[in-house]
């Protein structure tokens, strides 16, 4: 099979500037990385410029890109505040995220804390629910994770005295 490269580089550079598929791709690396970095995590971080990390205790789960109101940082901040407040909140199971659909935007969702609202352009042409259903699982592992690292037996074991 042959391949003609200015066609390769044309679909090289729409990938490179497609921003919003970044947060589907960062979305399944998180799913399937073990700890550590690769090659093409390293690459895909040095092309996210416009974007922020969402992350839970220092561990990113996706990036998110700004809006023509709020930049990249800020809805990550937002988004990362209401996210370590349903971690911390114990009476609210990982199980009980939830996707919401609306007409204009998909919502995850813990009771009636929206964690992140995503929209058309957030996906990249990808089903909102689909990233959003994504976008739960790996949230919900993560709050898994902070509140296993968080027992009083796993810090007794990291101090030493258990």
């Amino acid at each position: 099979m042959s391949t003609n490269p200015k066609a390769l580089l044309t679909i090289a550079t729409r990938l490179r500037h497609a921003l919003p598929l970044l947060f589907l791709v960062t979305l399944q690396l998180a799913a399937h990385a073990e700890q550590g970095s690769s090659a093409l995590e390293r690459e895909l971080a040095a092309e996210q410029r416009g974007s922020a990390t969402v992350e839970l205790d220092g561990r990113e789960l996706f990036r998110v890109s700004g809006t023509a109101i709020v930049p990249a940082d800020k809805r990550a901040a937002v988004i990362n505040a209401r996210l370590l407040a349903v971690a911390r909140d114990y009476t609210i199971a990982p199980e009980s995220l939830q996707v919401r659909d609306e007409d204009d935007l998909t919502r995850i969702v813990a009771g009636d804390t929206t964690i992140i609202a995503l929209a058309d352009i957030d996906t990249g042409g990808m089903p909102r629910q689909r990233i959003a259903e994504l976008g739960v699982s790996q949230m919900a592992a993560r709050i898994r994770e902070y509140r296993a690292a968080r027992t009083t037996r796993h810090l007794l074991i990291n101090t030493g005295h258990a």
